[in-house]
């Protein structure tokens, strides 16, 4: 089924079914979250360029590119959004290692989407031929899962980290039956549920995003050597520091006066007010 085609079909299911009706999700990831020892870590981070995420995505992100469904689904983002709320989820699980300093060491992170899969033509079929008995008295299943390499560059220093992992989200309709709120009984890192038009704070799968993609930038970083980052960040910090132009206006306003009346403030005053050849 072509791409453009699937987002409609899978918010179509799930709106017509939710609408009134009930749903549950499961999302899961190949990342677990772990305890991070980035704040021992002297080196300090800044996240630069950022992808956005492919908006075909949209009912297992909550991103979409659409204005349509990001005013009307609840909790939905515009996929310009996510590079500066990857940004602050990253920031937000390790303050201590993450800065706008002009210092910092730049990270840019791309991704590609490898893999992707979909059952919204399963879906409806399953509707078709159970004369609607799926949907309107069983949950209704509904399976959208993808693969992401995600690929951490530091322009500072020629260094490359990639992270592979898997994001699933498995949901389940129903309407009028109320079945669908029972808990979809697979594992799970988040799960999710609405009782049309009320809903928990995952559903639209804009949190569990951040939250997975923010977990890989840190194991990929963990997964640098300590000493060759700290050394990085050494060095270019002792770069910006001897270099005006990246200090900003504070390294010129903090330039040392020379007293008045040294040879040096003469020097000064002429070759300021030295009229031009021309004149």
């Amino acid at each position: 089924m072509p791409r453009s085609l699937i987002t409609p079909i899978i918010i179509t299911l799930a709106l017509f079914f939710s609408a009134g009706g009930c749903a549950s999700k499961n999302y899961s990831s190949t990342l677990q979250p772990a305890a991070h020892c980035l704040a021992d870590l002297p080196a300090q981070f800044r996240i630069d360029r950022v992808d956005d995420i492919p908006p075909h995505l949209f009912f297992a992100t909550g991103f979409t590119d659409d204005d349509y469904w990001a005013e009307h689904v609840a909790d939905a983002a515009p996929t310009e959004r996510f590079p500066q709320q990857l940004r602050d989820m990253v920031a937000a699980k390790c303050p201590a290692v993450f800065s706008d300093a002009p210092d910092a060491l730049r990270i840019d992170v791309r991704f590609t989407v490898t893999k992707f899969r979909e059952s919204s033509t399963q879906s409806w079929l399953l509707t078709a031929v159970s004369w609607g008995v799926f949907g309107l008295i069983l949950p209704l299943p509904i399976i959208m899962q993808y693969d992401c390499a995600m690929q951490l560059s530091f322009p500072d220093l020629p260094l490359e980290q990639t992270m592979i992992f898997r994001n699933r989200l498995i949901a389940w309709v129903s309407f009028p039956s109320p079945l669908a709120l029972l808990p979809i009984p697979l594992q799970a890192n988040r799960r999710a549920s609405v009782l049309y038009p009320w809903q928990t704070s995952y559903y639209s799968g804009r949190r569990f995003t951040l939250e997975s993609f923010a977990e890989a930038v840190l194991q990929a970083i963990e997964k640098i050597d300590a000493t060759r980052l700290n050394k990085a960040y050494q060095s270019h910090a002792r770069r910006i520091r001897n270099d005006p132009a990246r200090r900003g206006p504070a390294a010129i306003i903090n330039m040392p006066v020379p007293p008045a009346g040294s040879d040096t403030a003469k020097v000064t005053s002429r070759n300021i007010h030295r009229p031009s050849s021309g004149g």
